[in-house]
């Protein structure tokens, strides 16, 4: 979907595992705080998004961003989701309406969910598309995530034919 203003990557290129991409979300310094202040709080905050690839550099803007998981929302490296539809409905962003990005905090490695999904699609079973992708909030580095494809109506709809 080409957005008027943005440019528009390949539809690969979120989930391409062949490079490590980089994610820059910006928000008010009182919604991070907010944010950080109430973690379970599932609502979204406005934010701006870029994904650079090394190639292209994309921008998203009223995006929303709040915090995901269950004991992720404790842990000091946070799990995020982001939702490209929340603010300007129907939107999607190479082809989806929202990512996971999760922080791995109980994983050292960064590496077991990623394997996991990767030998789940080499077994023939239905993919959920990941990649690695690093993260920036307000410019603040805060480190290698995965990148999870949301398991919705749309993934259901991609993989099975229908929703």
């Amino acid at each position: 979907m080409l957005i008027a203003g943005f440019t528009t990557a390949q539809s690969v290129a979120l989930f391409d595992s062949k490079k490590i991409g980089s994610i820059y979300v910006t928000l008010p310094a009182d919604s991070i705080k907010k944010i950080y202040d109430n973690p379970y709080l599932d609502y979204y905050f406005k934010a701006q998004f870029v994904y650079d690839d090394g190639v292209k550099r994309d921008s998203v803007g009223d995006i929303g961003v709040r915090l995901r998981g269950h004991t992720s929302r404790a842990a000091e490296k946070k799990s995020f989701k982001i939702s490209f539809n929340e603010f300007v409905s129907g939107r999607r962003y190479q082809g989806v309406k929202k990512i996971n990005l999760n922080g791995q905090h109980n994983d050292p490695s960064l590496i077991r969910e990623k394997l996991f999904y990767d030998l789940w699609k080499t077994a023939g079973m239905p993919e959920r598309r990941t990649a690695f992708v690093k993260l920036f909030v307000n410019t603040k580095y805060y480190g290698l995530y995965t990148i999870l494809e949301e398991l919705d109506k749309d993934w259901l709809k991609r993989v099975y034919g229908e929703n």
